[in-house]
């Protein structure tokens, strides 16, 4: 048989290559996975084939175009007819024209066409069956007419195929690496060249890497920038033309600099306007705003002016009059800030100057403080509008200008006032534009005459002084401003106060009399002078001035305690002081008979004893009041005293001796009492001596002594006692003091009964009544939430009261106070109490559990709380909430009196857990613990089919079957349960997840009966049914010959191809479990590498991954146990690549043209006949092997002149494989006329064999003598 791809017809100058084939090859299967239209291209080596009448010929043609294209064979014009001997196939990428044992009528010209949408191509076929003779001696005839045929280059133009993802734009983000690939072929082998923006990429640039192979090109860029994005190019040229293919590649990256320039417009010194362009490229993302920096020439620091603008605009403020600046801007996208725009420096100034000096000023209507200015507009404006002008002033004799305007004057004329008359003054104007001032004008003096105020008047003086007037007087002012005094201000000025007040505003005289002062309080005075002009300078007394005078005689003057040479003097103050404190009183006294008045003493007291004065005789006495302003007229008294002895007892002339007075006022006991001489006074408390302290002092006098208590308290209430004493006896007195108060607090305060709306609260009365009877009690309440106290009641005349109104369940606390006609005393508390029940809510369910569930309805249940807290339960309230949810929604509307309850409000799908709280006369209880989450789907059906697989003495083996019904979610797990026989409750079996259909129940007791049960479980957390029980099963050994149970397909022989997986599976069975091994050709297989053996209780596997030849061959699985061993066997065949012709490769009947070889089969086939040999030669100057013949059914071939080592292969329908090599012979002839032939005796006698490049060739490998 003869394959197009290998056939070599021996001419000189024609060349073919396994290379070129195996390129052909891979770039059609590059070609055929790409989805976009392709024009039909059909691939061919040859197009000439001569072939010995008799054998097949198979002519495959590759076929490159998407979609599939539609094969056509013709002959001489004419469709091809298939027939038994000539039958034509066509597959996805191949077209296969196959004539067996071809004779003279299948020789001609045969063309094929394939066409689809994209177009056609059309390649035509020579076909020539020739006759040869052989004898027995097996030498071939001479060969019938050959065609001669021209070697050379098939032409072919580059074509490319690309992903079709690169058609549209490659998007990257920055930093990334893409790359792009591509499949081209054509005859020559094309240049590859890629292109970005027009220009060649150059080749080994760190970033991009462009990697050509003899059918693929690729092209890497590694951390892509923006700049990296545009359109790549990748161009293929050779003789038959030239190819592109574009890509276009876009990196998100932050953008670039804006577009320039950035152009800088000046408004003014301080502002301007820049303009700039959005940026060319984007990159990849929209422009999000702007960023604008500046900076001074003179310094390095960048310093933000707008950290945020979206317009492609901004307006500067707050320049620098005369500097030298840079802005630069820079493009923000959501990657981030772009490179910086910056603007060319420019300084900052004004494009106008300031104006020109205005006109010198004009003056008219001068007058004694003003003068009216007029002058003209500067000449020029400076390039900018006149916003106003500032109009200044200078004394003559002065340095410095002030200015006459507060505000900018619009007008050319303006009125200045405050001038001083009779002085010179300078006069100039300056005009002002945006720009700033401009130079002043010339200045014009002007001579203002002042009239003004006076000045204060002089000599200000106080003439007299009275206790409640005063006398001033003044001279004029030395400056009357220019004109005639009118009149005077008088004013005053107490002085504690700041301000003075008019005591008169037109006074003509030089003097006046202020009366209604403030006896002893002092004064200031001021008087100011007034002309036509207005109000001068104030004249102000230096010195504040007293209101005061001399004080009058005191009072009347009492005699008292007289004796053989004293007596005692009391006098009364006068009935004012004058204005003047009286500093003393001066005591005279006079001999009766004398006429002089001898002063006796100084006292600042209202009375003085006198001694030393002569029994018998008869004195006069007179006191006069002292003050800072003089001594007062002296006071007399009127009969004159006698000298003498005078004694009387004590007496107390009382009239009360109860005293009553409210806590915290004054007490005040007065005694009086007579007595001669003036007695001695002793004042006791309770039996002690009374202790004066700030609070409680005792004054004693002539008549009477008093005890004075501030602030009482109720310690002194109590008896009092009064004991006067002299030389003629003693006197005592009681007083009793009572002190009235507030009560003391309540007592005992208790809480006697609390019920839900009610407390009853009791309490004793005070034991301090605060010496006045409890007219009543107040009661008051608060929650112990809140600092704010309630009023219960205020006229509680009992010790006890019950509180109503309360609110059940909040917690109050009471509070009682006693209150007397004197006021309330402080509270009693209670402790917090809260307003319930006498029995308390009940407390939570139990048990809480989903009983039942489906899509639509769930079912609850619960359990009884174990304590009811004292009263019947009422009803339950049930709440639910979504897995998910944090909120509980509560689901009935009145109380549940059962002990479950059917929810029918559920969404399909949802997961629920469900909680219940009871309720009794108290109120609702805590909330039970929450039941498990249970979803609302229909309940899976429970585990079908169970059954005991083993029984040991110690454990159960259990098998079931999934449920027929998963509740709309996958079983995720089962739960194995157990109970001991004869009485016993169900246990769990399995503490893991469980997803297997089988369990092994391990640590029973041996003997006893047990059964089984299996629960479903499924990702709804849903639980089936338990399914049906095992029925009772005895824990002993159970013993039963191993079983082993094949698929039918393994009883043949199992044939796999070379590189597919080869898995033999088997169930067994056996009690106790049985032991498996694995045997191949009567030995172990090891579980290394590429094999593996899985083994279960009842199924064990073998599994060979990536066949090959040598796994072929027959695999035993044994199985034991206790109760025996079994074994079957297995035949695995693979398929694969046949190994090496048998050797040696012998050649024979070596002449100038051709020679003989000769070997034998391959020792091992592949698993499939061996269809027919290739041939390949090597010239031993040469490295790469030519394919000599293929095709061949004997095992010999007759070979062409040259000096090869020849290469010989079997070839199965899959493709030829490992070689057989031979060593290098000559081919020659003895005579030999050919000038070739002696060249080939010069050549060397060494050999090298390689290994071919295409499909799994093996050669040997020897070298040249000599290397």
């Amino acid at each position: 048989m003869l394959i197009n791809r290998f056939f070599f017809l021996l001419i000189p100058g024609q060349q073919s290559s396994s290379a070129e084939s195996e390129q052909n090859r891979t770039t059609t299967a590059s070609a055929k996975n790409k989805e976009n239209a392709i024009r039909p291209k059909l691939q061919l080596t040859f197009n000439t084939f001569t072939v010995k009448s008799g054998e097949d010929l198979k002519i495959e043609i590759l076929v490159v175009g998407d979609p599939a294209p539609k094969i056509e064979w013709k002959k001489e014009g004419q469709a091809v007819k298939e027939t038994s001997r000539l039958e034509i196939l066509n597959k996805a990428s191949l077209t296969l024209l196959h004539i067996r044992h071809g004779v003279r009528e299948h020789s001609g010209q045969y063309s094929v066409t394939a066409s689809n949408s994209a177009g056609k191509d059309t390649t035509t076929i020579t076909v020539v069956f020739r006759v040869t003779a052989k004898n027995s001696a097996g030498v071939w005839s001479v060969p019938s007419e050959s065609i001669t045929i021209l070697a050379q280059d098939v032409i072919e133009a580059p074509t490319a195929f690309i992903d079709p993802t690169f058609k549209s734009t490659i998007i990257i983000q920055a930093g990334e690496t893409f790359v792009i690939e591509a499949d081209y072929f054509g005859k020559p082998l094309p240049e590859v060249a890629w292109l970005k923006d027009g220009k060649e990429i150059e080749k080994g640039t760190p970033k991009i890497e462009v990697k050509n192979t003899i059918t693929h090109t690729t092209l890497t860029a590694r951390d892509c920038t923006r700049v990296d994005g545009g359109r790549y190019v990748l161009s293929l040229s050779n003789s038959g033309g030239t190819t592109t293919i574009s890509v276009n590649v876009k990196v998100l990256d932050r953008p670039g600099s804006p577009d320039g320039p950035l152009k800088v417009k000046v408004i003014s010194a301080e502002k301007c306007n820049l303009n700039w362009n959005p940026p060319l490229n984007d990159g990849g993302a929209s422009i999000t705003h702007y960023i604008i920096e500046k900076r001074e020439t003179s310094r390095v620091t960048w310093t933000e002016v707008e950290p945020h603008i979206e317009d492609i605009s901004y307006k500067v403020t707050k320049l620098v009059c005369g500097k030298e600046y840079i802005f630069r801007i820079a493009a923000v996208n959501k990657y981030g800030a772009g490179d910086f725009l910056e603007s060319e420096p420019f300084v900052a100034q004004n494009p106008f100057k300031p104006p020109s000096a205005p006109s010198t000023p004009v003056a008219s209507a001068v007058t004694g403080d003003s003068v009216v200015l007029t002058w003209e507009r500067p000449e020029s404006d400076g390039g900018s509008e006149i916003d106003g002008y500032i109009l200044e002033k200078r004394d003559k004799d002065g340095a410095r200008w002030t200015k006459c305007n507060k505000r900018r004057l619009n007008d050319m004329r303006f009125r200045c006032t405050g001038l001083a008359e009779g002085h010179y003054y300078q006069f100039r104007v300056l005009a002002e534009n945006a720009a700033g001032v401009g130079a002043p004008s010339e200045s014009t003096f002007i001579n203002v005459r002042v009239l003004d105020s006076p000045s204060a008047p002089t000599n200000l003086e106080v003439k007299d002084v009275k206790r409640d007037s005063v006398s001033i007087s003044w001279e004029p002012p030395l400056i009357d401003g220019g004109t005639k005094i009118s009149h005077y201000i008088v004013e005053k000025r107490e002085e504690a106060r700041k301000a003075f007040t008019s005591v008169c505003s037109n006074c003509v005289r030089n003097s006046y009399k202020i009366d209604n002062l403030h006896q002893g309080s002092f004064y200031y005075f001021r008087v100011i002078a007034v002309n036509e002009f207005g109000t001068g300078q104030p004249a102000e007394t230096a010195e504040a001035v007293k209101v005061s005078e001399a004080p009058p005689p005191p009072g009347k003057i009492t005699l008292s305690d007289v004796t053989c040479n004293s007596a005692r003097l009391s006098w009364e103050k006068p009935d004012h002081d004058g204005g003047s404190k009286i500093t003393s009183y001066t005591v005279e006294m006079q001999t009766r008979g004398d006429n002089i008045w001898t002063k006796y003493s100084e006292s600042k007291a209202l009375e003085v004893t006198i001694d030393g004065m002569t029994a018998g005789k008869e004195y006069f006495f007179r006191v006069s009041a002292v003050n800072d302003k003089g001594t007062s007229e002296p006071k007399s008294l009127l009969t004159p005293v006698v000298v003498k002895d005078n004694s009387a007892k004590p007496v107390i002339n009382l009239l009360n001796n109860t005293f009553n007075v409210k806590v915290g006022n004054d007490l005040k006991i007065d005694v009086p009492f007579k007595g001669m001489p003036l007695p001695t006074v002793v004042w006791n408390k309770e039996g002690n001596m009374l202790k004066e302290t700030s609070r409680v002092t005792v004054q004693t006098s002539e008549s009477a002594s008093q005890v004075f208590i501030k602030d009482a308290m109720r310690f002194d209430a109590g008896v009092y006692e009064v004991i006067l004493s002299n030389a003629a006896g003693t006197t005592s007195a009681e007083i009793f003091v009572n002190i009235f108060e507030r009560p003391g607090p309540p007592s005992d305060l208790s809480v006697e009964e609390v019920s839900a709306d009610f407390v009853s609260l009791t309490w004793q009365p005070p034991l301090y009544t605060g010496g006045s009877e409890i007219s009543n009690y107040i009661v008051e309440k608060r929650d112990i939430g809140s600092s704010v106290w309630q009023s219960v009641s205020a006229t509680v005349a009992r010790s006890s009261i019950k509180v109503s109104r309360l609110t059940q369940g909040t917690e109050y606390q009471f509070r009682v106070a006693a209150e007397n006609r004197y006021g309330k005393s402080q509270y009693l508390e209670t402790e917090t109490v809260i307003a319930q029940y006498p029995f308390r809510p009940p407390g939570p369910p139990t048990n809480i559990h989903v009983v039942q569930a489906s899509k639509s309805v769930m079912i609850i249940a619960w359990g009884k709380p174990d304590s009811d807290g004292g009263s019947p339960i009422i009803g339950y309230h049930v709440e639910s909430k979504d897995q998910s949810s944090i909120l509980w929604t509560k689901v009935n509307r009145s109380p549940v009196i059962e002990n479950q309850y059917k929810v029918t409000n559920v969404e399909e799908g949802l997961i629920y857990e469900f909680r219940i709280c009871a309720e009794n006369l108290a109120g609702v209880g805590p909330c039970g613990k929450p039941s498990e989450p249970v979803a609302a789907r229909d309940q899976c059906d429970a585990p079908s089919n169970l059954k005991v697989t083993n029984v040991t003495n110690t454990s159960v083996s259990l098998s079931w079957d999934k449920p027929h019904y998963d509740g709309g979610a996958k079983i995720t797990s089962y739960i194995v349960e157990r109970i001991e026989l004869p009485d016993s409750c169900w246990l769990k079996c399995n503490f893991t997840n469980l997803m297997d259909t089988f369990f092994e129940v391990t640590e029973l007791s041996e003997g006893e009966q047990y059964e089984f049960r299996v629960t479903a479980k499924n990702a709804a957390e849903c639980f089936s049914a338990p399914s049906e029980t095992t029925g009772p099963i005895t824990v002993q050994h159970d013993i039963e010959p191993p079983i082993i149970i094949l698929d039918e397909k393994f009883r043949q022989v199992v044939v796999v191809k070379a590189g597919d997986v080869l898995k033999i599976d088997a169930e067994i069975y056996g009690r106790p479990n049985p032991t498996v091994f694995w045997l191949k050709n009567g030995r172990n297989i090891s579980t290394k590498g590429r094999v593996e053996i899985l083994a279960t209780k009842s199924h064990t596997s073998l599994l060979v991954r990536e066949s090959v030849r040598k796994d072929s061959g027959q695999y035993t699985l044994t199985v034991q146990n206790t109760g025996g061993a079994t074994s079957r066997a297995v035949t695995c065949k693979v398929l694969d690549i046949p190994g090496p012709p048998a050797g040696p490769l012998e050649v024979s009947g070596q002449s100038a043209e051709k020679c003989t070889l000769s070997w034998g089969p391959p020792h091992e086939n592949g698993g499939a006949e061996v269809l027919h040999y290739v041939v390949e030669k090597c010239e031993t100057s040469r490295i790469s092997w030519t394919l000599s013949a293929s095709l061949l059914q004997p095992q010999t071939l007759w070979a062409s002149p040259t000096e090869p080592p020849v290469n010989m292969s079997a070839d199965k329908p899959k493709h030829a494989q490992e070689s057989l090599d031979q060593n290098p012979q000559k081919c020659m002839s003895s005579t030999c006329p050919d000038p070739r032939c002696k060249q080939l005796q010069q050549q060397s006698e060494g050999w090298h064999v390689l290994h071919p490049v295409r499909g799994s060739w093996l050669g040997s490998e020897k070298t040249r003598s000599g290397k």
